[in-house]
């Protein structure tokens, strides 16, 4: 079967600070919903995984890093972002890291070098209620958290959903 999606190599990064996650909150172009996604971005051309997911930490937070253990990867597939895209194809890896740097604060807002990011420190025995993205993650993330055996890998498609 031939697939008009582009399949896209993703890095995210697990950090937590007094029992919350550090989450990016975001707003779905098509619903106006706002959701939470977890720090990172694309792995590109002659990078590895781990220098990506330093290279998009210093980009996002001004942090450095250090990327620990590879937690779990989510294949997952999603309708474009716009009306008329092609479905997405990502394939996540979720990583454990630990900020060597300290992440910038003023008040209760992270301050981040790009103006479009919104991050948030989210409690963690809130993820249950969260619209955290993939919603797969949401779920991986609590059994994670609860130090409960989970697969290293799972696949979802919601290419289907919200199709409006």
């Amino acid at each position: 079967m031939h697939s008009t999606s582009s399949r896209e190599l993703i890095v995210r990064a697990i950090i937590t600070q007094d029992d919350c996650l550090l989450v990016n909150q975001g707003t779905h172009q098509q619903t106006s919903q706002f959701y939470y996604a977890l720090p990172g971005g694309h792995v590109e051309d002659g990078e590895t995984c781990t220098e990506a997911l330093q290279r998009e930490l210093q980009e996002e937070l001004a942090i450095e890093c250090k990327v620990n253990d590879l937690c779990f990867v989510i294949e997952h597939l999603y309708s474009g972002r716009n009306e008329n895209d092609a479905p997405r194809h990502e394939l996540t890896l979720y990583f454990n890291v630990t900020a060597i740097s300290e992440i910038q604060q003023n008040a209760e807002k992270i301050i981040s070098p790009e103006p479009t990011k919104n991050f948030r420190w989210l409690p963690i025995n809130s993820l249950s209620e969260a619209a955290l993205l993939p919603e797969i993650s949401r779920d991986y993330l609590q059994k994670y958290f609860s130090h409960q055996q989970i697969p290293r890998y799972a696949f979802q498609d919601s290419s289907s959903e919200n199709s409006n």
